[in-house]
């Protein structure tokens, strides 16, 4: 009887064993080391769309790809920057470069390293026109062309006057274009007007497209509205990077003109998350997106009024071949298996295309 029982054992055993030996081979490679048994890394919550997505898309791919328990801790920029040097958080996932005086000291004390691209030529601005105004009129190409075409652009509320669509006030944007209006003499032409919100100013930008007028106005991207309309920029002298501190301070009396920076969009991380988390900052000095991807990403976030989490999820699951080779491969078929996508749509994966 016991003879027969061991043999009983040992059959059902060695039944057992192929399928635990596929269940095995089958199961996700375990996570990365760097965030084995570590506390969560927190990332500083955007309230903008540019910054929703990138934050977002870190996160996912933290969580999903290399293992991390991550927390998204919600903030103004000043208290989100304090709460990075001071170690408390340990990611801005979009930080507009030299735009922040505490942020580079702190560079400079070596508390925080600005770290990658996140958007390939970095973030531009200026003055635009729609295409349909500058192929009516082909000679307006600069900011010396707009005083004899200030016709173009009439003010209803001030007739005989032209009409400049700037920033609302309090943006820094409404400083310097203000400075640049009043040092081209151009605001002896233009009415310099202030939408009250930036929703405002992106609903008079399309509420004049929509009606084919003329408007000249300030923007930049990213933003979902360069993926929706065609827009001209108008030509200015090349940044002078002495002439820019004094366009920005609405005390000087200086009458240079500059063309506007080219700002890099980056990640800044903690000193202590670029010494522990290797794998992490792998990951950040490659996440990049072109201009084109994520204008439309925000185009497509604001018209399906998702969040930064949908939409970065939705990305994740269209576009594998962008971001799989931000992530070792085990990492990115990992996430493929999370959001359930073909792994075989990766990029180098067998039947790939």
């Amino acid at each position: 009887m016991a003879i027969r029982l061991y043999t009983l054992l040992f059959a059902l055993v060695a039944a057992l064993m192929p399928a635990a030996a596929r269940a095995a081979a089958e199961a996700p490679a375990q996570a990365p080391s760097d965030c084995a048994a570590q506390a969560p890394i927190r990332l500083g919550g955007l309230d903008w769309e540019s910054g929703q997505i990138t934050t977002a898309l870190l996160d996912l791919l933290l969580r999903e790809g290399l293992g991390c328990r991550t927390e998204v801790v919600p903030g103004s920029v000043p208290s989100l920057e304090s709460a990075l040097i001071q170690d408390d958080i340990q990611i801005i996932a979009e930080q507009w470069v030299g735009r922040s005086p505490g942020i580079e000291k702190a560079v400079a004390d070596k508390k925080v390293a600005i770290l990658g691209d996140t958007l390939t030529g970095g973030a531009v601005q200026g003055w635009y026109v729609p295409r349909y105004v500058q192929e009516q009129t082909p000679d307006l190409k600069s900011v010396d062309d707009l005083a004899r075409h200030a016709h173009l652009f009439p003010n209803p509320e001030q007739p005989g006057q032209a009409r400049f669509l700037n920033c609302p006030a309090g943006w820094a944007c409404e400083t310097f274009n203000t400075r640049l209006l009043a040092n081209t003499g151009l605001s002896k032409r233009y009415a310099n007007v202030h939408p009250g919100t930036g929703a405002a100013l992106d609903a008079e930008i399309a509420s004049a497209i929509a009606r084919r007028e003329p408007l000249l106005f300030y923007y930049w991207h990213p933003a979902g509205l360069m993926a929706k309309y065609d827009l001209v920029p108008i030509a200015f002298p090349d940044y002078d990077a002495r002439c820019w501190p004094e366009l920005m301070n609405p005390a000087s009396r200086d009458r240079c003109v500059s063309g506007f920076p080219v700002s890099r969009l980056a990640m800044a991380v903690s000193d202590s998350l670029q010494k522990q988390y290797p794998q992490v900052i792998a990951l950040i000095r490659k996440l990049q997106l072109s201009p084109e991807v994520l204008d439309r990403l925000i185009l497509d976030m604001t018209e399906n009024r998702r969040d930064g989490t949908a939409q970065a999820r939705l990305f994740l699951q269209q576009r594998p071949e962008l971001w799989a080779p931000w992530l070792p491969a085990e990492a990115a078929q990992r996430v493929a298996r999370r959001l359930g996508i073909d792994v075989t749509r990766l990029p180098g994966q067998k039947g790939a295309t």
